[in-house]
């Protein structure tokens, strides 16, 4: 990385550090971003910890405190999202104008029955209805490149309306049940993100013109370099919530 690539980084980070205020939760946010940026095989917090703590002795509570971050820490999960949004569309649009939203849905295979939303349901990652939560995206593009700016982990009918299973996930009041369809209305229909004008929404291809799940999961993990917004709430590692604005 040049320098003014690191002057780049530094000045999103101090973005992001201005939004999170707290120095404790700074810190964190640094640590984890310092992860997310290594040559981890494995992401999560235990190994970042392991990874970023210099003292061997300490790597137990930098542990602890980044899994209060990213679980429990009381910060503004959407303020983050638009600030990443706007920066990394900032960057595109110095190649060329955003011009198109992307609807899509992504599928991940699932064994057990307790991740939330989890449930037998079709997939275009699999081809075929299975065992699997959804989570819905859109992504916007300018020809050039593409940029996802909000993903929620969509919550079926029966979990929505399962107190027990709420209650279990600890699902917030807030997240209720929306179609697929609905959630695409709301994002698509809705304010246009700044410097973000939609001139067509392609909504989701036929299984065979839909790019691989290899491809769709890489150009995330290629846009969270840019623009980290992802943030673990529930038992499940992905942001939930059928259109909910909720953690």
């Amino acid at each position: 990385m040049d320098a003014a690539a690191e002057e780049r980084l530094r000045q999103y980070l101090d973005g992001v550090g201005a939004i999170l205020q707290h120095p404790q939760r700074r810190e964190a946010f640094a640590l984890y971003t310092r992860g997310l940026f290594s040559d981890l095989e494995r992401k999560s917090v235990e190994p970042i910890a392991a990874l970023t703590c210099p003292d061997p002795e300490r790597v137990d509570a930098a542990h602890q405190s980044l899994l209060h971050f990213v679980s429990k820490s009381d910060w503004d999960d959407a303020t983050v999202r638009r600030f990443a949004g706007r920066y990394a569309i900032d960057a595109m649009s110095t190649r060329a104008p955003i011009t198109t939203w992307i609807n899509d849905d992504t599928g991940f295979l699932k064994q057990g029955k307790h991740s939330v939303g989890v449930k037998r349901q079709y997939t275009g990652s699999a081809g075929k209805i299975a065992n699997c939560q959804i989570g819905v995206s859109l992504t916007v593009s300018n020809g050039q490149d593409h940029l996802p700016i909000d993903f929620d982990l969509y919550v079926p009918e029966e979990w929505a309306n399962d107190p027990a299973r709420r209650r279990e996930a600890q699902i917030p009041d807030s997240v209720q049940f929306k179609t697929k369809v609905t959630w695409r209305s709301n994002r698509s229909s809705g304010p246009s993100p700044p410097r973000c004008p939609a001139t067509s929404c392609w909504r989701t291809p036929p299984m065979a013109a839909r790019p691989s799940i290899a491809t769709r999961c890489g150009s995330w993990a290629s846009t969270m370099r840019w623009a980290w917004t992802r943030r673990p709430r529930w038992p499940s590692s992905a942001r939930v919530g059928a259109g909910a604005t909720s953690r």
